[in-house]
């Protein structure tokens, strides 16, 4: 493929294959039904408006102005569309107003996850973050290490 060939498919056929292919790893959905069953995990379906840290603890107020009190706080919602989305959380707006390229799949990143300098997104915020459709967490485990070593080299 071309350069605009490879454009056209990363930002629009690649989403659409993708939709039709998802799929949810078995292991992951019993051990979330198990922690559910324990009261060790909450489901919550809302939008978090807030989190604040309280000694060890995080606090989570949502748009229904529910609270929740927890030890770890999971975003599962997946990923957003870069282009589309005009209400972020204020990070996100800072990110896009300095000039970070991105696309409809997120920030575009190095093979490293570099989006910039000194700044790495191993996580859903970068496109393609996920291309061997491992489970999320292990994509991340191993984009951080990836961005890690890169970082350490860069300090170096």
């Amino acid at each position: 493929m071309n350069k605009n060939e490879k454009k056209i498919y990363n930002n629009k056929i690649f989403t659409k294959i993708r939709n039709i292919t998802r799929y949810t790893y078995p292991e992951t959905v019993k051990s979330k039904d198990i922690l559910e069953d324990m009261n060790i995990l909450s489901y919550v379906t809302d939008k978090i408006i807030q989190i604040n840290k309280m000694t060890k603890k995080l606090i989570v107020t949502t748009t229904k102005q529910k609270k929740y009190i927890g030890d770890i706080l999971v975003n599962v919602s997946g990923p957003v569309s870069l282009d589309k989305v005009t209400n972020e959380v204020p990070f996100l707006n800072c990110l896009k107003e300095n000039s970070f390229e991105y696309n409809s799949r997120g920030f575009v990143a190095d093979k490293n996850f570099s989006i910039g300098k000194n700044i790495y997104a191993p996580g859903v915020l970068s496109s393609n973050f996920n291309p061997n459709r491992f489970t999320i967490i292990k994509a991340i485990t191993i984009n951080t290490h990836k961005s890690v070593k890169k970082l350490i080299k860069n300090l170096r």
